[in-house]
């Protein structure tokens, strides 16, 4: 009896519990706030057409505590092609670690980056957590077809947000002397001032994945739009307190017109700022705002690729600190550059008798020449919103500095005295053997690299004619030339070893350079002469005189190549 009344007793209670576990789950989420977001949309318009955007995301709860595990910000997938990095940082303290990978919703036509919470975020009501999201886009900007300094740009005026956002505050920054021409998508206020332009809209209540595309036409003198499939960044040390760095780019022009000169960025504290090209110096004139415009050294068209170094300063104390015989080397590789680039390489070379102790990150290659150290960092690909880090200690005595002149000084010493002693028939000059093994690997490079420019010429008249799809053109293109730039960056060290060699080998190099530069402008003159007929500027028969002049250059161009090129392997021969 007694058992029985215990069992009713305990049926009694689970079936309570039953009853009131709905309910109590029920007002556990009535309590759960709604968690809301304020953006703040700053994009900005490099000189170069890449985009940067800056998503200054507030998450806030009005009357009751909420909690967020992951939070989606990016952009309309029909701009899917045009976002390449994307990142996100806390900016509220004390911050939560958060993780961000890149995310696709078809079915709310998003594109861009999921942020998850390491641990679930709480937020009480009234209080705001602050998130920083960064991305860059590219291909945003397309010349005019017949006005060179008139451009279309597409851009997302609003992001895409998995919540709802209050309000919306966007800002495009264009280069100074922008002008905004009618037609644009979107009702838009502009305000000029002396350092840039600024384009300026704002809308509430946003719904989530409400993302939006906006398109207008500028017209910016100043836009120069390019790309960089490779870049090499050297920093030289030198054992006399200076720092010196050398950057070589190569740029692909994808503007209208021809390009004769071109803005280039420089880190803060630049100084002494000279440029260099194939075949000598170029002009180069320091501005304000770390930049140098470069007169390059053959005008270029658009689709052709131009290379140049540009070589400054640094001051020592702002980078390299010292204590005894102790160095260590402290900056950010990419500081200066607001270029995307698909191959970024940092060479760094120590001082004579330098002796490495740590080097972060992990150096590709590390290679000793006499009483020199060379490293080389190599990163797939660098964005402006992606700053690199460096840190080089090493070990120094300052007895190499004066060492290199006593040596000199000794050895005119012993000549003089030499010579005063007895005059004797100069010695027979040794033989420099031929470096077979490097005209071998120059030749197949050199045969290379003329194959890729083949299928590159293919590829954009087969785009041209319509029989390939834009993406895979824009795809195989970028391959090429990124293959292209990775020939072109190891057939340096082959020329400046063949250049070495002296005799015929030395001249066989500088007529093949002076004869690619020639036929580079004699290409671009001819695509000129073209244009100008198209468009009536000039008579069918100044047409056809001028075009045969063109291609008697570009034969005799080729020919002089060939004749290069048949001396090297004549030397292998030898």
């Amino acid at each position: 009896m007694k058992l029985a009344k215990t069992a009713k007793i305990a049926a009694i209670t689970l079936l309570l519990l039953a009853l009131l576990t709905p309910l109590t789950v029920t007002q556990a989420q009535q309590e759960e706030g709604k968690i809301t977001a304020y953006v703040q949309h700053y994009m900005k318009m490099d000189r170069s057409g890449l985009l940067l955007i800056n998503d200054t995301v507030s998450l806030v709860t009005e009357e009751k505590q909420a909690t967020i595990q992951e939070i989606f910000v990016g952009v309309p997938r029909n701009l899917k092609e045009k976002l390449s990095h994307i990142t996100a940082k806390p900016l509220t303290k004390p911050s939560i670690e958060l993780s961000v990978e890149k995310a696709e919703l078809w079915e709310e036509n998003f594109y861009g980056a999921k942020i998850t919470f390491k641990q679930p975020l709480p937020l009480l009501p009234g209080q705001r957590y602050i998130i920083l999201v960064s991305y860059t886009l590219t291909d945003v900007v397309t010349p005019h077809p017949k006005e060179t300094s008139q451009f279309n740009i597409t851009f997302p005026i609003i992001p895409a947000l998995s919540l709802q956002a209050y309000l919306c505050n966007s800002t495009l920054e264009l280069p100074p002397g922008a002008r905004v021409l009618p037609g644009a998508s979107h009702s838009t206020n502009t305000t000029w001032t002396e350092r840039a332009v600024y384009v300026k809209y704002l809308k509430e209540n946003v719904e989530p994945f409400s993302g939006e595309r906006a398109w207008m036409q500028i017209a910016a003198p100043r836009i120069q739009p390019i790309e960089c499939p490779f870049m090499q960044r050297k920093i030289i040390l030198s054992q006399y307190g200076r720092l010196e760095i050398h950057d070589t780019y190569h740029i692909v022009y994808k503007g209208n017109g021809r390009l004769t000169n071109l803005t280039v960025p420089l880190p803060p504290h630049a100084q002494s700022v000279r440029a260099r090209g194939s075949l000598g110096e170029l002009t180069a004139k320091q501005q304000e705002g770390n930049e140098a415009v470069i007169s390059l050294e053959v005008s270029v068209d658009p689709g052709q690729t131009t290379v140049f170094t540009v070589l400054y300063e640094l001051p020592w104390s702002e980078y390299v600190e010292s204590r005894g015989g102790s160095y260590t080397l402290k900056l950010c590789p990419n500081a200066g550059v607001r270029w995307e680039v698909e191959n970024f390489a940092v060479k760094v070379v120590l001082p004579k008798g330098a002796k490495i102790r740590v080097v972060e990150p992990e150096p590709s290659l590390k290679k000793s020449t006499g009483f020199s150290y060379t490293i080389e960092i190599d990163y797939v690909e660098e964005t402006p919103i992606n700053p690199l880090q460096l840190s080089l200690s090493y070990e120094y005595s300052p007895i190499w500095a004066p060492l290199y002149p006593t040596l000199w000084t000794a050895l005119l010493a012993f000549i003089v005295y030499a010579a005063a002693r007895t005059i004797r028939p100069p010695p027979p000059v040794p033989t420099v053997p031929i470096p077979v093994d490097t005209i071998r690997s120059f030749l197949n490079l050199y045969k290379r690299r003329e194959s890729i420019m083949r299928e590159l010429t293919a590829i954009e008249e087969e785009a041209r004619k319509g029989r390939m799809p834009r993406s895979r053109y824009r795809s195989r293109r970028r391959r090429l030339e990124a293959e292209l730039a990775r020939i072109s960056k190891s057939m340096e060290p082959l020329k400046e070893e063949l250049r070495r060699a002296g005799g015929r080998i030395a001249d066989a190099i500088a007529m093949i350079e002076i004869a690619e530069a020639e036929l580079q402008e004699a290409e671009s003159g001819m695509r000129r002469l073209t244009i100008r007929y198209r468009r009536r500027e000039i008579s069918s028969d100044a047409y056809k005189r001028l075009l045969r002049d063109y291609r008697k250059r570009i034969d005799k161009a080729k020919t002089t190549i060939d004749e290069g090129l048949l001396r090297l392997r004549e030397e292998l021969g030898a």
